[in-house]
Protein backbone atom coordinates (compact mmCIF):
# COMPACT_ATOMS: atom_id res chain seq x y z
CA UNK A 1 0.00 0.00 0.00
CA UNK A 2 1.34 3.38 -0.97
CA UNK A 3 0.27 4.92 2.37
CA UNK A 4 2.47 2.49 4.27
CA UNK A 5 5.37 3.11 1.89
CA UNK A 6 4.99 6.85 2.50
CA UNK A 7 4.80 6.39 6.26
CA UNK A 8 7.70 3.99 6.90
CA UNK A 9 10.61 6.34 6.09
CA UNK A 10 9.31 8.79 8.70
CA UNK A 11 8.90 6.19 11.44
CA UNK A 12 11.09 5.38 14.38
CA UNK A 13 12.14 1.77 14.89
CA UNK A 14 9.27 1.24 17.35
CA UNK A 15 6.75 2.81 14.96
CA UNK A 16 7.93 0.57 12.11
CA UNK A 17 7.39 -2.41 14.41
CA UNK A 18 3.85 -1.17 15.07
CA UNK A 19 3.22 -1.02 11.32
CA UNK A 20 4.56 -4.57 10.97
CA UNK A 21 2.34 -5.67 13.85
CA UNK A 22 -0.67 -4.16 12.05
CA UNK A 23 0.12 -6.11 8.89
CA UNK A 24 0.57 -9.33 10.86
CA UNK A 25 -2.67 -8.73 12.78
CA UNK A 26 -4.45 -8.29 9.44
CA UNK A 27 -3.07 -11.65 8.30
CA UNK A 28 -4.11 -13.26 11.58
CA UNK A 29 -7.64 -11.87 11.20
CA UNK A 30 -7.91 -13.23 7.64
CA UNK A 31 -6.64 -16.57 8.93
CA UNK A 32 -9.17 -16.61 11.79
CA UNK A 33 -12.05 -15.87 9.41
CA UNK A 34 -10.87 -18.61 7.05
CA UNK A 35 -10.69 -21.12 9.90
CA UNK A 36 -14.13 -20.11 11.18
CA UNK A 37 -15.80 -20.33 7.77
CA UNK A 38 -14.13 -23.66 6.97
CA UNK A 39 -15.27 -25.07 10.30
CA UNK A 40 -18.84 -23.87 9.67
CA UNK A 41 -18.85 -25.60 6.30
CA UNK A 42 -17.72 -28.88 7.87
CA UNK A 43 -19.92 -29.31 10.96
CA UNK A 44 -22.47 -31.63 9.34
CA UNK A 45 -20.64 -34.75 10.55
CA UNK A 46 -20.33 -33.54 14.14
CA UNK A 47 -22.77 -33.95 16.99
CA UNK A 48 -24.64 -30.86 18.17
CA UNK A 49 -22.43 -30.20 21.21
CA UNK A 50 -19.19 -30.59 19.27
CA UNK A 51 -20.53 -28.32 16.51
CA UNK A 52 -21.55 -25.68 19.07
CA UNK A 53 -18.14 -25.77 20.77
CA UNK A 54 -16.35 -25.51 17.43
CA UNK A 55 -18.51 -22.55 16.40
CA UNK A 56 -17.92 -20.79 19.72
CA UNK A 57 -14.16 -21.34 19.75
CA UNK A 58 -13.62 -20.26 16.16
CA UNK A 59 -15.90 -17.25 16.60
CA UNK A 60 -14.04 -16.24 19.77
CA UNK A 61 -10.68 -16.53 17.97
CA UNK A 62 -12.00 -14.43 15.09
CA UNK A 63 -13.40 -11.80 17.44
CA UNK A 64 -10.12 -11.58 19.37
CA UNK A 65 -8.16 -11.25 16.11
CA UNK A 66 -10.60 -8.58 14.95
CA UNK A 67 -10.17 -6.58 18.16
CA UNK A 68 -6.39 -6.79 17.84
CA UNK A 69 -6.59 -5.67 14.22
CA UNK A 70 -8.72 -2.65 15.08
CA UNK A 71 -6.35 -1.61 17.88
CA UNK A 72 -3.31 -1.94 15.59
CA UNK A 73 -4.94 -0.05 12.71
CA UNK A 74 -6.00 2.78 15.01
CA UNK A 75 -2.48 3.01 16.48
CA UNK A 76 -0.91 3.18 13.00
CA UNK A 77 -3.42 5.84 11.96
CA UNK A 78 -2.31 7.91 14.97
CA UNK A 79 1.29 7.51 13.78
CA UNK A 80 0.20 8.70 10.33
CA UNK A 81 -1.43 11.76 11.89
CA UNK A 82 1.72 12.49 13.90
CA UNK A 83 3.86 12.45 10.75
CA UNK A 84 1.35 14.29 8.57
CA UNK A 85 0.90 11.49 6.05
CA UNK A 86 -2.35 9.96 4.75
CA UNK A 87 -3.96 7.44 7.07
CA UNK A 88 -3.55 3.81 6.11
CA UNK A 89 -7.19 3.13 7.00
CA UNK A 90 -9.83 5.60 5.93
CA UNK A 91 -12.93 3.50 6.47
CA UNK A 92 -15.55 3.93 9.14
CA UNK A 93 -15.98 2.45 12.58
CA UNK A 94 -17.97 -0.53 11.29
CA UNK A 95 -16.10 -3.68 12.25
CA UNK A 96 -16.68 -5.32 8.88
CA UNK A 97 -14.91 -2.40 7.17
CA UNK A 98 -11.81 -3.08 9.25
CA UNK A 99 -12.05 -6.70 8.14
CA UNK A 100 -12.30 -5.69 4.50
CA UNK A 101 -9.22 -3.50 5.00
CA UNK A 102 -7.38 -6.51 6.47
CA UNK A 103 -8.09 -8.60 3.40
CA UNK A 104 -7.03 -5.74 1.11
CA UNK A 105 -3.80 -5.26 3.06
CA UNK A 106 -2.92 -8.96 3.14
CA UNK A 107 -3.72 -9.29 -0.58
CA UNK A 108 -1.48 -6.32 -1.33
CA UNK A 109 1.40 -7.85 0.62
CA UNK A 110 0.92 -11.17 -1.16
CA UNK A 111 0.63 -9.68 -4.65
CA UNK A 112 3.70 -7.47 -4.17
CA UNK A 113 5.95 -10.10 -2.61
CA UNK A 114 9.48 -10.51 -3.90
Amino acid sequence: MKEINELLPKCTHIQRKMVADMILSAAEYVRAVTIMETARANVADRDAEEARELKESTDRARSNAHNDLIACVNAVNRICDKHGVPRVYTGGEVRREYGDFALELVSSVFINRH
